[in-house]
């Protein structure tokens, strides 16, 4: 058996985040990827989303590198949606944050 390189487990665990993650964290996800950058209460708006439903998911997204951080503003964070290509990008020696997260979560 070939050993995994660092690309092979990053990609194994975008799979098993892909399946692991309550459908309504993908749906925060796709609404920073279509609405953001912006502050949570302005991209819930945009996507038609309940604050208090929204933040909680923005905050399950950030914690896993889906969104990051752009600047603080005031009493609120600007954040982005981090694309698949970039979240890839993540650095491998990271990846046991994650891989910790993932087996934490709730179950779906």
């Amino acid at each position: 058996m070939t050993p995994m390189t660092p690309t092979d487990i990053r990609n194994e665990n975008w799979e098993l985040l892909q399946k692991a993650l309550n459908p309504m964290i993908w749906q925060a996800y796709r609404a920073w990827l279509a609405h953001g950058p912006g502050t949570t209460r302005g991209v819930a708006a945009a996507a038609g989303w309940d604050i208090l439903t929204f933040r909680p998911r923005t905050t399950d997204c950030y914690q896993l590198g889906l969104v990051a951080l752009v600047r603080k503003e005031r009493r609120q964070g600007v954040y982005r949606a981090l694309p698949r290509e970039e979240w890839e990008g993540f650095d491998t020696s990271d990846l046991g944050v994650v891989q910790q997260v993932l087996m934490n979560l709730p179950a779906a």
